[in-house]
Order: structure tokens, then sequence, then C-alpha cells
């Protein structure tokens, strides 16, 4: 496995054990709670992850698969370009500017602690498993 692949696949390792982490325990109440009205719940947020996780995979599959009958598989280490290292720059922690998702990724209103880590969990297995 390629080390950039393997420091992902690790990245994804370590947010499942966050992931499970931080359900150990939790109840539906304390899923449910949001700090400020326009602010998401947990369940509202693990909903919009996978939700998000889905519909980035379902774009990249069939590109991957395109390169892989082609037999043009990556041979050096894949960086982002201009646009998507400042995206990546101004949203990931600490975010330096709070955005709203688009429509296409907000998550279901209220969604269960159940229905939400279900499909978290389902959509990062899949997404970990595009890795």
């Amino acid at each position: 496995m390629h080390s950039e692949i393997k420091s992902l696949d690790d990245a994804y390792s370590a947010a499942l054990a966050d992931t499970q982490s931080l359900l150990i325990g939790l109840t539906e109440a304390q899923a449910a709670w949001r700090p400020h009205p326009a602010a998401w719940s947990v369940s509202e947020c693990l909903d919009h992850l996978a939700t998000t996780n889905r519909i980035y995979i379902r774009a990249m599959q069939p590109a991957a698969d395109a390169a892989r009958r082609a037999n043009k598989l990556r041979r050096r280490p894949a960086l982002p370009g201009f646009f998507g290292a400042w995206f990546v720059r101004l949203l990931e922690p600490p975010a330096k500017v709070k955005t709203k998702s688009p429509q296409s990724i907000q998550p279901r209103t209220a969604p269960s602690l159940a229905a939400a880590s279900a499909a978290f969990l389902a959509s990062h297995a899949e997404a970990q498993n595009f890795l």
C-alpha cells in the first residue's frame, strides 16, 4: 500500500475509533441537543457526514473505475491544486470561515441517533473501502 494511502487509511481508522468513543453511552436526548437553534445536533452532524460520504463516493467512483480499466493508476502522490488546498485550509479545524453546507448535503431534520450513526458508520466503511 502506498504510504499516502496508508496514512489516509490510518486517518479513517482513527476517525472511526473517535466516533465509536463518542457514541458510547450517548443518549438520544444528548444526541438531539443543539447548542443554539441554528446549530446541528450530534445526530444531524453524523447524518450530514453520511450524506457527504455517499455523494462524494458516487461522484468519484466512475472516474476511479475508468482509470482502473485503462490501467491509469497513480504513480506519484496526489496533491490538491490551488483551489483544493485553499478549500481544505479554509474548512479544516479550526475552521477559519463558517459556511452553509449545500442543500444536497444538509442533514435530515432530527434523525434518530440510531439511524444517523448507522448511516454514518456504513458510509464511513464505504469511503474507507473506496480508498
